[in-house]
């Protein structure tokens, strides 16, 4: 969430930030972040952040444009985030709201990179399947 932080008003962050901050306050965060933006900017977050429906074991991934740097360590990027499963997803949700998902790119010394996704199975999430809610 490093985009959002750079982008929220120090107030914003600060609200985002307190050890205390209640719904309320990252609610007034959200709308600060999205009111300082036109609507490109915004449909630009709203799509980096937006919640993917599915798990995905290991898959081939390719780069659609470009190369990387010769120079580039290779090894394993590992993103942990909000994700709401689609079933409890709304378009009131915020960017922070939902289950978490991990999200994995391997660059291996040698052979195709790969991408995966999982949701991350605490305990919550684990009830939450189990009562169908």
């Amino acid at each position: 969430h490093d985009i959002m932080w750079l982008l929220a008003s120090p107030a914003a962050t600060a609200a985002l930030l307190a050890p205390a901050a209640t719904p309320s306050a990252a609610a007034a965060a959200d709308a600060s972040l999205r009111a300082a933006h036109g609507s490109a900017e915004n449909a630009i977050l709203n799509d980096l952040f937006r919640p993917v429906a599915t798990e995905l074991p290991p898959t081939p991934a390719r780069l659609l444009f470009g190369a990387l740097p010769a120079d580039l360590p290779r090894g394993a990027v590992l993103k942990n985030g909000p994700n709401p499963q689609p079933e409890y997803a709304s378009e009131q949700g915020g960017w922070l709201d939902g289950d978490g998902m991990l999200h994995c790119v391997v660059l291996p010394v040698e052979g195709e990179a790969a991408y995966s996704r999982t949701w991350v199975r605490t305990e919550g999430f684990v009830k939450e399947r189990e009562a169908k809610r």
